[in-house]
């Protein structure tokens, strides 16, 4: 489960005195940080409540301001975590930011387009027979290129290893076109 935190960074002192609300995701000792594009006084941040203490004008307006904030990104990482079964820090902060993480096989099309205004016919080829092997083996139509970690490549190996009796120069072959989309 990810955690959520609104972090005022005294470390980031602006000219005004001022330091930057982040909101802090952790999930597995890793975080991220996103801006809130807001700043406060130190003098008028309640460390211990996580608001902007009374001395502070609009004070009220402001901490309604950070309440919505914090809750909307404790929904995103409650719904990424909910319906994905992978979901690491960057992709719960790209979410909140509305970033979309690109797609691997929409990202393989436009590579095919470009081979194929190329004429490099064994590439496509090759290209094509991963693709199968890999729309087969995955239970959605949808991978992001975030979710290709190193532990997804080696169940996806074993899988071809021992589902699909591939050898080891075929397992290799394939990887190597994978690694190949994953550089460009």
């Amino acid at each position: 489960m990810a955690s959520v935190k609104l972090i005022l960074r005294i470390d980031k002192v602006n000219k005004n005195n001022e330091s930057p609300l982040w909101i802090r995701i952790t999930k597995n000792s890793k975080s991220r940080y996103v801006s809130l594009g807001k700043s406060v006084k130190v003098d008028d941040w309640d460390e211990k409540n996580k608001s902007v203490k009374k001395s502070h004008p609009n004070s009220a307006r402001f901490n309604k301001f950070l309440a919505s904030k914090i809750a909307d990104a404790h929904d995103t990482a409650l719904d990424l975590e909910t319906n994905d079964k992978y979901v690491n820090t960057r992709k719960i902060k790209d979410d909140i930011m509305g970033i979309s993480s690109v797609n691997f096989f929409e990202y393989i099309k436009r590579y095919r387009a470009d081979l194929v205004s190329e004429k490099k016919y064994g590439t496509i080829d090759k290209l094509d027979s991963v693709t199968q092997k890999m729309e087969k083996y995955l239970t959605k139509p949808v991978l992001g290129l975030d979710e290709i970690t190193v532990n997804w490549l080696k169940t996806y190996e074993t899988h071809l290893r021992d589902k699909l009796n591939n050898s080891v120069n075929t397992i290799h072959s394939n990887l190597k076109v994978i690694r190949r989309i994953i550089n460009e």
